[in-house]
């Protein structure tokens, strides 16, 4: 459960930076740590990011579907509000809420994320505050090795 939740954790995370309205090559994430499982319902976890962007970034919401061969998985919902400060590295708390629709398949779908990626897919949302500014990202169906990629190797975190 400790590596699903780890895997989670990454696509959370590329989720919540694909949502911004700078460009998400302004951010990486140089690591995950402090993961802390609640059970089945949620988790939290630290993020170490490096920004490189000229302004801060609060993340507001977002939530994914995690899909397996066209079957609900799961569904992630960040529970807090995330801000992200210009031109430094941090570390930020991020609180993740987890409603399993099929813990069997969620146990495929973690072993196809490896063998077989394009099974696993991912919908969903992020919306992202810049000053008094709002956007909403919507990505639907994206298969999860692209919507990871922009982490490139994400085996470190695994």
């Amino acid at each position: 459960m400790r590596k699903l939740a780890k895997y989670l954790m990454i696509v959370c995370s590329a989720m919540l930076l694909s949502g911004c309205i700078i460009s998400r090559n302004d951010f990486t994430l140089d690591g995950v740590s402090n993961l802390r499982l609640d059970g089945f319902s949620g988790f939290t976890a630290d993020m170490t990011i490096t920004s490189t962007a000229a302004v801060g970034v609060k993340i507001v919401g977002g939530e994914l579907e995690v899909n397996y061969r066209g079957q609900k998985v799961a569904t992630l919902t960040l529970e807090n509000d995330v801000r992200i400060r210009r031109n430094r590295t941090q570390t930020v708390g991020v609180e993740v809420g987890i409603r399993l629709h099929n813990p069997l398949t969620a146990m495929a779908a973690l072993a196809a994320a490896s063998t077989n990626p394009e099974q696993v897919t991912i919908s969903g949302y992020g919306e992202a505050k810049v000053g008094p500014f709002r956007k909403r990202m919507v990505r639907e169906n994206v298969p999860i090795s692209k919507f990871i990629a922009i982490f490139g190797d994400i085996s470190n975190y695994i």
